[in-house]
This record gives structure tokens, sequence and C-alpha cells, in this order.
């Protein structure tokens, strides 16, 4: 199933199970301990904190965090998991060639 914006909400999407039919919006993108895709990035992240309007992100594997506007951020899901921790595969299987 697609996960389709809803009209006239862009900081929504449909719930990630799919079968609840309900918004999932950007303030539970941003709740501690989420996982959430950065839209402007283009990366997925695991939500560290929140301070003065800006959210603290770091990769699935562990790394440099980065920061986020709330409004950038939509909650992921399992596709966007899924790519986020095969790029970090292919990342890690690359480093340990290269040595």
């Amino acid at each position: 199933m697609r996960h389709a914006l809803f009209a006239g909400h862009p900081e929504q999407r449909a719930d990630p199970a799919g079968d609840r039919g309900t918004a999932v919006t950007t303030r539970d993108a941003a709740a501690v301990g989420s996982l959430a895709r950065d839209r402007r990035r283009d990366r997925v992240g695991v939500v560290m904190a929140r301070y003065a309007g800006e959210v603290y992100l770091r990769p699935l594997g562990g790394g440099v965090e980065w920061t986020a506007r709330a409004e950038d951020l939509l909650p992921a899901d399992r596709r966007d998991e899924l790519r986020a921790r095969v790029g970090e595969l292919n990342a890690n299987s690359r480093d340990s060639r290269c040595r």
C-alpha cells in the first residue's frame, strides 16, 4: 500500500500501519525515540532530543547527530527505515573492503 499525503495537510501522512486511517502529524514525527524522515536532507534518523524549535536526529546505526526543523520531519514508514538500513550496510561494506 502506498502512503499518501492527506490533501490540504502536507505535514500529515497516512498511518504507517495502513489499517487505522489516522493521521500522523509532524509533532508525532518529532517525538523523542521515534523514527523520522528529514524531508530537507532526505535522511532517516532517530529523534534524540528537541530544543528551542530544533530536533536532533541520529542515524539508525549511530553516528553524528544533525538538526532539523520539526516542520521538515515526517514519520518514517517501513520503506524509509529499510532504505536507511540498507544504505548504512552498503556504506559499512564499502568501508571494510577499502581497508
